[in-house]
């Protein structure tokens, strides 16, 4: 025969059951799981809260939002469209006419007697036609050497003069931007510009030293262009630099064997050991 007996039963079997611990005893698996499901609810209640408060105040907004009037007005009825009248004609205006391009009049050579000469022919070398750029009709027109040929009639003997084409000049360089060189620019003068310059007398009295660089622009020809200072121990080094560095001269800088614009950095050194 199989008896089940409760472990409570069992425990207080020869004790008073009324004293309290065994009603606690009883109770406790289900206080423990009743705890447990309230903890849960509290936690998840305080996790959604917020969407919970966000989603009811924009609910509640939406419905206090004032609401917009919309004020129609009463306008008067188009006026009928006549499909026989036929539609302006776009407005027209007179293109001037192209500039008159300026030409040399081109004589045929004719060989004739002294005397049968009628008339004085200047002739115009090719020097003259290479440095403009007027062309060569059969009449003499003055007007703008660089116009179309449109104006002028077309005939036997018309020949255009090119412009003469001339190498852009170099652009200015950015300063940060990297160019890549064979050669860089080198100062030649740098002791003559430390002798004109000296040791300014505050910085010596203050024991400052240390190096100025410069960020120097130099030219095609190894002239200098304009200036940056990048970084100084003392006002003092920086003026006196500033004031000089004018004078100083370069090697040009190379790029594809051609001398080329370049930004250069020249450190200017005050050493009171010196």
């Amino acid at each position: 025969m199989l008896i089940k007996a409760d472990l409570n039963e069992l425990v207080f079997r020869a004790r008073n059951k009324e004293y309290g611990a065994y009603q606690l005893r009883k109770m406790y698996q289900r206080s423990t799981l009743l705890g447990v499901f309230i903890s849960m609810v509290v936690l998840t209640l305080a996790t959604l809260s917020p969407k919970i408060y966000e989603a009811l105040k924009s609910k509640e907004e939406e419905v206090n939002a004032p609401k917009r009037k919309i004020a129609y007005a009463d306008l008067a009825e188009p006026p009928p469209i006549n499909e026989d009248q036929p539609p302006p004609p776009p407005p027209t205006q007179a293109l001037p006419p192209p500039p008159q391009r300026a030409a040399i009049r081109f004589v045929p050579p004719d060989v004739v007697k002294d005397e049968d000469v009628k008339e004085e022919i200047e002739f115009v070398n090719q020097d003259t036609l290479q440095k403009t750029n007027i062309q060569i009709g059969k009449e003499t027109v003055e007007g703008d050497p660089f116009a179309n040929s449109d104006g002028l009639d077309d005939g036997e003997g018309v020949v255009e003069v090119q412009p003469e084409l001339r190498e852009p000049e170099p652009q200015e360089p950015d300063i940060d931007a990297f160019v890549a060189v064979e050669k860089e620019p080198a100062p030649v003068n740098m002791d003559a510009l430390k002798k004109s310059m000296g040791y300014p007398p505050i910085a010596r009295e203050a024991n400052i030293q240390g190096s100025v660089v410069v960020r120097v622009l130099v030219d095609k020809f190894g002239n200098y262009s304009k200036h940056k200072v990048l970084r100084s121990p003392h006002q003092s080094l920086t003026k006196v630099v500033e004031d000089n560095i004018k004078m100083l001269k370069f090697t040009p800088g190379i790029q594809a064997g051609k001398p080329i614009p370049c930004w250069v950095t020249v450190p200017v050194r005050f050493s009171l050991n010196n």
